[in-house]
């Protein structure tokens, strides 16, 4: 009889930890999704400011990169204090996912950087050339990032139509880059203008609204599952 007791409570604490393991907690990724989407946008508003105040110069581009750099920082310590919450109770396939984003999210810029410096170093004839491979390469991964997020958010919250639309975000990004460029050009001031790319303002649109989008559709789930 005690031995049947002990199977019971045993069973009974094997079913409580499965529920745990299963629930699917969106206060964390919400919260990490906005805050992305935000400083992106924050980040575009520092480097058009950036663009107005000193043009193509060196102090533009230190400024630049000091920005993107904290914005970084921001998001590496956001991510690790909800990563750290997340895995006590979150679903480990959806950990695992989120994981890798975040890990890629964050180590992108450094990794950047650092191949940025290097090509500084080795002062090679192509070296323009080059950064501008690099900046396209930059917007590529960062457009998986966010359809990585997209897919990932799209099973969380059991919308298929967001891998859908994932895949659609990308073939859209991949062909306009491959097309002939369309530029818009923007009167800065007397002696500047900005020439901005049709594939640019894509890229802005999905890496900015894209993460809030995400964002608020967590936060509506969110808002679901405390009602029910």
């Amino acid at each position: 009889m005690e031995l049947t007791q002990k199977r019971i409570y045993k069973d009974i604490e094997e079913i409580k930890n499965t529920i745990e393991c299963s629930k699917r907690n969106y206060t964390g990724p919400y919260k990490l999704f906005l805050l992305y989407g935000t400083l992106q946008g924050v980040l575009l508003v520092l480097n058009l400011f950036s663009a107005v105040i000193w043009g193509a110069s060196d102090n533009g581009a230190m400024f630049n990169f000091a920005s993107q750099m904290i914005c970084s920082a921001i998001i590496g310590i956001f991510y690790f204090l909800i990563y750290k919450n997340e895995r006590r109770a979150s679903n480990r396939y959806y950990l695992s996912t989120l994981s890798i984003w975040g890990i890629l999210a964050i180590s992108t810029p450094f990794i950047l950087f650092a191949t940025r410096l290097v090509l500084a170093l080795s002062k090679s004839e192509l070296v323009t050339d080059n950064l501008v491979f690099l900046t396209d390469y930059e917007n590529l991964i960062n457009i998986v990032l966010v359809c990585i997020a997209i897919i990932t958010v799209g099973y969380i919250v059991n919308k298929r139509g967001l891998v859908g639309l994932a895949i659609l975000i990308l073939f859209c990004f991949i062909t306009i880059k491959v097309l002939p460029t369309v530029n818009i050009y923007i009167k800065l001031n007397l002696d500047n203008q900005l020439q901005i790319s049709i594939s640019s303002i894509f890229y802005c649109v999905v890496n900015i609204f894209g993460y809030i989008g995400l964002g608020l559709i967590l936060l509506r789930q969110e808002k679901k599952s405390a009602n029910i």
